[in-house]
Formats: structure tokens, sequence, C-alpha cells
């Protein structure tokens, strides 16, 4: 074969190796690519297949299938015992009644608020009669057309009226030498008469709205025996005052519906309802009124005052308060199964029912925003807001909407609450607390009372996991527990950098004043790799990943000791932010191999082109004569004739 010829194949093998090192760095790639190549590339690249796994898991990663009964948006803690819960919808605020006492964390019996936000946005304490104790508001009614607010104290046995735009105590009024413990509240919208409810000397009150006086007293009768008025509700069709009455709270002894005419408070009628009865509520859509009570919710015609039907609930569970939606037409009642139930009011069908904290209590409907707010108290007497949207469905994930401490600075041997509210995902919801100090306890509740038991600046987080297992972690929030005189005093404890990855080097430095030097470092919960040393300051390299809340306990030489906690996250890359690259902190590092490994094939490639297109010198050659290009020998000339192997014949 001649030198041409070895040229030829030679250059088609050299090609063919630099086709085969294509080859093998696109298969490099793309077993890279799941790890260093952006999901927006990934996704464009596979547009169009309709066959590639990702698109098939996209398609199942859908929103759980619409309940049609609504869904938990939000939850807000609010005070302790919280029992009624009213709306203001000239302002858009919602008011709660917190039945438990005022401490420092919980400032008022009133808990205040904004409608569209769902973020407390004050307290409002109540007047009190010193001889009865604290108040303990338990009902509540709001007067639109006056813009006041009526609360019925249980514990002080008043009616205190709030001013709805400001705030502010605009009256009170004493009642405890006429109407011992109240109950219920109803409004007749007509003429701005409040009807208030006394179970301990079995009779209403009607109290003047515009004067803020009580002016009658009258028995709803006829009453069976040992029977006490409960609640109440107003039909402004009619005129017509409804009131529950109940033998005892829980009693399996069946309840009466006593039914007033107003003015005058003349009887009309009464029937039986269930045992253990509760509130009652008015359906202006079908002119109905619903009564919840024992397993069921009766109902009546307004007009007629006939008896309807019973919405038999499952075993087990008790409606207590009730609302109407008259948006939907739906009824929301607060039950003993920690639910919400919905009913439909056109066809007096129970549709479903929601998931709430423990013992529900009051729960109401806000005409402004259309949510449903219920209350309860099962966290340990620590009150929640539950805030459900008629036309919400479950599914995607929880949202932490605000984690605070309040206050958040204290003494030792105060308290702070840790308050977390949460939206989206699907109720109920469960909590879990990193980083509390010693003397609070970790419970399952968005409102966590801590007495920490040591001096010193903590920081603490909260991770919330809904029904379906998706969970959310807040950013930390630190609250500093004052030392008494004589003590040391952490300044400061920081970690830097906060964030770090992995083989990296991270440095804690703690700042101490007061006490009595020299003081003592001890260091709980550091990242492996890490040692805990007697310093101010410990530089470290972790060898782990993870979130860990630091712990530093400083003693001083008269052993009078000081806590601090500080954040510290490891990554698996350098700490640095990678956006929105799937590889972690090492992403970078990956792609400049794969840029040095393609450069250095693309030049080995070139060498072994341009070498093996280089024809090959015949053994046989005669040296290159002067002149000619070094390292290169001519072809020699045609030979004359025809006939020469490998060349064609010469014409």
């Amino acid at each position: 074969m001649n030198q041409y010829s070895d040229m030829s194949n030679d250059g088609r093998q050299g090609e063919s190796i630099t086709r085969v090192i294509g080859l093998l760095l696109i298969a490099l790639l793309l077993s890279l690519a799941p790890s260093v190549l952006p999901v927006a590339v990934g996704l464009r690249a596979l547009e169009g297949t309709g066959a590639h796994p990702l698109f098939a898991e996209a398609r199942t990663n859908v929103e759980a299938t619409p309940s049609g009964v609504g869904s938990v948006v939000a939850t807000i803690p609010v005070g302790s015992d919280p029992w009624d819960v009213a709306f203001d919808s000239a302002n858009g605020k919602v008011f709660v009644a917190n039945y438990g006492k005022s401490t420092t964390a919980d400032p008022g019996n009133l808990t205040v608020v904004d409608g569209t936000s769902n973020k407390i946005t004050a307290w409002i304490p109540l007047p009190i009669i010193p001889s009865y104790g604290g108040a303990g508001p338990d009902s509540l009614v709001f007067d639109n057309a006056n813009g006041n607010l009526y609360v019925g104290d249980g514990n002080n046995f008043h009616i205190s009226v709030i001013n709805g735009a400001t705030n502010a105590n605009v009256s009170f009024v004493d009642m405890t030498k006429t109407a011992g413990n109240l109950g219920g509240l109803a409004l007749d919208t007509s003429d701005g008469t409040l009807y208030i409810v006394s179970y301990d000397n079995q009779s209403m009150f009607t109290f003047n709205t515009a004067s803020n006086a009580v002016a009658t007293q009258f028995y709803p009768e006829p009453l069976s025996s040992g029977s006490v008025p409960y609640s109440a509700c107003f039909d402004p069709a009619s005129g017509e005052l409804y009131v529950v009455q109940t033998s005892s709270f829980g009693s399996s002894v069946p309840s009466d519906i006593v039914v007033d005419s107003t003015p005058g408070n003349t009887f009309v009628t009464n029937f039986s309802t269930a045992s253990g009865s509760g509130g009652c509520v008015y359906d202006s859509s079908n002119k109905d009124i619903y009564v919840a009570g024992g397993g069921t919710v009766s109902v009546f015609n307004a007009v007629t005052n006939a008896f309807l039907t019973n919405v038999t609930f499952p075993s087990g569970t008790a409606p207590t308060g009730i609302t109407f939606d008259s948006q939907n037409g739906y009824l929301y009642t607060s039950d003993s199964s920690n639910a919400v139930s919905v009913i439909n009011g056109a066809t007096n069908q129970l549709l479903g029912s929601i998931p709430v904290g423990a013992t529900p209590m009051g729960i109401g409907w806000d005409s402004s925003n259309g949510d449903v707010y219920e209350v309860s108290n099962g966290n340990g007497g620590q009150g929640t807001v539950y805030v459900i949207n008629p036309s919400a469905t479950s599914g995607g994930n929880p949202t932490i909407s605000s984690f605070t401490a309040s206050p958040t600075t204290i003494p030792l041997g105060g308290s702070t609450y840790l308050n977390v509210s949460v939206s989206g995902g699907t109720s109920p919801y469960s909590y879990a607390y990193q980083g509390l100090p010693i003397g609070c306890g970790d419970i399952s509740t968005p409102s966590l009372p801590c007495s920490p038991t040591s001096p010193g600046t903590y920081s603490v987080s909260v991770t919330v996991t809904d029904s379906a297992s998706k969970s959310v972690t807040s950013s930390p929030v630190s609250f500093t527990v004052t030392s008494p005189a004589g003590y040391p005093t952490i300044s400061s404890f920081k970690a830097t950098p906060s964030s770090v990855g992995v083989g990296n080097s991270t440095t804690l430095t703690v700042t101490v004043t007061g006490g009595s030097p020299p003081y003592s470092y001890a260091y709980a919960n550091l990242p492996p790799g890490c040692s805990t040393t007697n310093s101010a300051q410990v530089t470290c390299v972790p060898t782990a990943t993870g979130t860990f809340n630091v712990k530093v306990t400083v003693t001083d030489s008269k052993s009078h000791s000081v806590s601090g906690s500080t954040i510290v996250t490891v990554t698996s890359g350098s700490g640095q932010n990678t956006g929105n690259g799937s590889s972690g902190g090492n992403g970078w590092l990956i792609w400049v191999v794969v840029v040095g490994v393609v450069a250095a094939a693309a030049v080995i490639g070139l060498v072994l082109v341009l070498k093996m297109r280089k024809p090959k010198v015949p053994a046989q050659s005669p040296p290159p004569t002067a002149g000619a290009t070094p390292g290169y020998a001519p072809p020699p000339p045609p030979p004359s004739g025809s006939g020469a192997p490998g060349y064609p014949p010469q014409q």
C-alpha cells in the first residue's frame, strides 16, 4: 500500500478515534446531567417526548382531591381558654374571648386579629371586680349598627362594651346582683336590643345598647323541671327569640327551645331537642333554626316553629357551637371529635368534616372575608384559632406565616410563649421545637409556654408537619432570660459563618460580661468533627451535614452559670449558595472537571488527527535533497508510460 493509501486509512482511523472520544464525552455528560445540569435545562431537552419518567411523575404529583367542605388555611395562637369569637366587618377585625386569666405573655382577655392577614394586632384587657378575681369573658356579639363589641364576662358577672374601631373600653355594667353567671348573648338587629342569658337564676335580661344599661328581666317559659337557659339566637325576619334550655351541662335530659316574641317577650311555644344542647343559629336562606346538641343538630322551621329533622352525626361526635355561612348556605359546627363538621342547609345533609385542634369551642363566620373561625383550647389551656376557607382544598405544603417569642426578654423565673402561625398543607398540624432550654416542655402545640431555669440568650426553631407528612422548618427566634444580680451575662454567641460546607471551618465565639471571672466554657450539640473546649472561641471543621442548635454554658468563679444557643447549618458542599442547582455545594467543581476533561480530549483528538494526516515516508525513499522541506520526502515524478502500480495510465 502506498503512502497516500496509508494516509487515507490513518486519517479515517484518527477520525474514528475522535468520534469515539466525542461519543464517550457525550455519554459522560449525560451520566452527569441529573446531578450537574440545571432542572430547567433537563426539562427543555425533554419537552415533546412525552415518555420520560420525569413527566409521568409530574403528572401524578397533584393536590389532594377537593372534599368540597373547605380547609384550614391558617392557625393563630391566642390567649388562654378561648370560648367565643365575633367579627367587626367594618374594620375587618376578629375578636376572640379568652376566658383564662391574663399573664405577662397573655396581656389581654380579648385577642384582636386582622381578618385579612390573620395576624394578631392588639390585646384588650377587661376591667374586673376585685372580689371576683380576673376577668373571664365567654360570650361575644358585635353590633354593626353602632360599631360596638359586647362582652359577657362569666367570671366577673358583667357586660363590657368595647369600641370596635379604637379597641377602647366604652362601658362596664356590673350584673352581679341581678344576673349571677352569664351565658350566651343574642342581638336583635332591628332595634339594637341585646339579650343576655343568665343560667344562675333561670332568667333573661334585655340590655339597651343606646344607653348601655339593663332594661328588663324576664323568665322564658314553660321551664322543664330543673332546666336553665344556656344560649340564644334571634330571627330578624319574624322578630322572635329562641332560647336553648338544658337541665345541666352535658346531661342526658332533653333540652327545650323556648320561643319568645319581641318586643314584650311573650311566650310563643316550646319543643324538645337533643340532649346536652349547645348553640343555635338562624339560617336566612331557608328560614330555619339549627340547634347543636348531643350527637345531632335539630332543625326547626322558623316560620311555623315546626320540627323538621335531626341531622345525625357519627358516634362519638357531639356538636356544640354552630354558625351559618350565607354565601354558600352551609352550616359549620365545632365538634367534640376535634373537627368542624359541615351541613348543607338546602338538603340538611352532613357533607363532611375538617380536622382542627383539641377541645373545639366557639365558632363563627366572617361575612367580610367569607372565612369560618373556630377556637380550640385543648393545647394545655393555650388557645388556637383555626381559620377555615370554605372554598379551599387541602393539599400543597404547609407554610409558617409567623414564629415569635412573646415577650423576648424575661427575668429568670419568668415565662415566654413561643407562638407559631401556619397556613396551607393539610390540617391538623404537629409541632416539634428545636433548641428549647431546660424548663420549656416540648409538646406539640402552636403556643408553647416556656419558663427557662437558666439565664441566657436562646435561639429556638420549630418544625411543623401536616397530616400528609409534609414539613416546614422556621427561621430561629431568640429570647433572653436576664441574669440575677452578680450572674454573668452572655451578650453575644454566634457562629462565623453560620452556614458552612462539610470540610470547611466555622468559628464559634461567645462574649460574656458580668459575674466573677475567670469563666469556664462547655459546648453541647456541636456538629460531628467539632469538639468542646474550655475557651470563648472554638474553631471546628464539621464532617456531617445537618442543622445544629449549639449550646454553650458559661460558669464563673462563683459557680454562677448562664447558657446561650446559636444555629449552625452544615451543607454538603462548600457552603456557598448554589442557586437552583440540584448538585449541592460542589456542583461548580464538577462543572470545572467536566470542562477540563472536554478541553483535554479535544486537544488530544486534534493532535491525533494532525499526526495521522502526515504521510509516512517509505523506507526505500532516498534522503531528502538540499532545499527540500525537512522531514518530508516529496513524491517521485510519475514514470513515463502506463501501467505503473498505483498510478493512473498516462494519456
